[in-house]
């Protein structure tokens, strides 16, 4: 899917039309990561490389479903299968003692552009209060449910 943007240039005479991929993915990250489109858990091209501070576009074959996963380059432990479609930002985990969690922020446009950005987790970037005196939170992965 290509995203199709259309200005009027500074005269009305003039129009300016813009392509772009529907998805564009962006590495906030110090760390170079790798992306893979996946459907029914199946990768379904090479995994791709995203170095720090890149923005690439991303063309998924299948928009239905928007399914990725990524992976540090250095260490190919792929994180959990996560969607494209909705805005959300949720962590990932990676399994890499320095770096073990990666945020992942989702995010459209209303237009049909979707960009996906990878950033490092920081301390206290989801912090959880819990303002019930006598209740308590539990959390755990959607999986493990």
């Amino acid at each position: 899917m290509i995203c199709v943007d259309v200005e009027t240039g500074p005269s009305s005479l003039v129009k300016i039309i813009e392509f772009s991929p529907s998805v564009v993915i962006i590495n906030k990250s110090i760390i170079a990561i790798e992306i893979v489109e996946t459907v029914s858990d199946k990768e379904q091209d090479q995994w791709v490389s995203v170095y720090p501070e890149q923005t690439i576009p991303f063309w998924p074959r299948n928009m239905k479903d928007g399914v990725m996963r990524v992976c540090y380059t250095f260490n190919h432990v792929k994180s959990s299968p996560f969607t494209i479609t909705p805005t959300y930002r949720t962590l990932l985990q990676m399994d890499y003692e320095e770096h073990p969690v990666l945020c992942v922020e989702v995010t459209t446009n209303g237009q049909g552009r979707i960009t996906v950005i990878f950033e490092d987790y920081e301390a206290n970037d989801t912090p959880l209060a819990n303002c019930e005196q006598t209740d308590s939170v539990s959390f755990c992965e959607i999986d493990d449910l």
